[in-house]
């Protein structure tokens, strides 16, 4: 709607469901026991790390990757380092597989491609608005 909100199953129907089916693919596809390990374990060795007293917000939470880790720690070479890892996994994991030829990840058979873009639009937008306010409140104005 004109607001930006989705339209409710009153209005779709099926579609809903499929909306909803696009989110839980993506997490069940890209967040993997596996990779979630993987983060868990770099965050485990990072120096005087403990978790974030700031509780993310509803975007955060909407936007941010069903992998994200919200912790504290002294600015460290060591810490440095296992964070550009954990980032740099991520961004290679993400490109595998967004990227992946294989057909894996390509659109459901029978689903309307417009339907899945309609959530990856808003997420995209939503994600951008995320990162702005993010960098502008690291790096300023």
């Amino acid at each position: 709607d004109a607001q930006g909100n989705y339209p409710g199953p009153e209005e779709l129907g099926r579609k809903a469901f499929e909306y909803s089916g696009a989110r839980s693919d993506f997490f069940n596809k890209f967040a993997t026991t596996e990779l979630q390990a993987e983060f868990n374990i770099m965050a485990k060795s990072l120096e005087d790390a403990t978790p974030s007293a700031i509780q993310p917000s509803e975007l955060d939470l909407l936007t941010g990757s069903p992998v994200a880790i919200s912790l504290t720690m002294p600015a460290t070479d060591q810490n440095a380092k296992i964070l550009s890892e954990m980032r740099e996994k991520a961004a290679e994991t993400w490109l595998e597989w967004a990227t992946d030829d294989s057909g894996e990840h390509a659109h459901r058979p029978g689903a309307p491609i417009n339907t899945q873009y309609v959530y990856d639009a808003k997420m995209r937008q939503n994600a951008y608005l995320a990162l702005r306010d993010y960098y502008t409140s690291t790096l300023g104005a």
